[in-house]
């Protein structure tokens, strides 16, 4: 069995909850704007941005100023992880070696148009 998503229940107070509540909203918006910033790059240049280069362009977020360094380095590297394997999909399918089938193809679909048409996505 696949499971899609995880929910973990976490019993503490409200101060804590509401604590919690805000570093992972911070992680969060770090994590899309770590994406995005990937994505930009690689539509604008076409080549991948890697880790190493996308910190100095991300570090001056507020997102990552207020989470604390490690939690913030660590959502900027999952980030990054995911981009690779994205990208070594993609060029694993236009080789024509990949072709397995996707649980989520429409995303998948979506996200492959995204990057092959840019300029058509961004502009409706």
């Amino acid at each position: 069995m696949m499971y899609l998503t995880q929910k973990n229940h976490i019993r503490c107070d409200k101060k804590i909850y509401k604590i919690l509540r805000i570093l992972t909203r911070l992680s969060k918006n770090l994590y899309n704007f770590t994406l995005y910033t990937v994505r930009q790059y690689y539509l604008n240049n076409g080549k991948y941005l890697p880790y190493e280069e996308a910190y100095h362009l991300v570090k001056h977020n507020e997102d990552y100023k207020l989470l604390p360094s490690q939690v913030a380095q660590q959502t900027m590297k999952v980030a990054d992880r995911n981009m690779r394997s994205f990208f070594h999909v993609l060029n694993e399918r236009k080789k024509g070696n990949y072709n397995a089938l996707y649980p989520c193809r429409n995303t998948y679909q979506k996200i492959v148009t995204l990057f092959a048409s840019s300029r058509k996505i961004c502009s409706r």
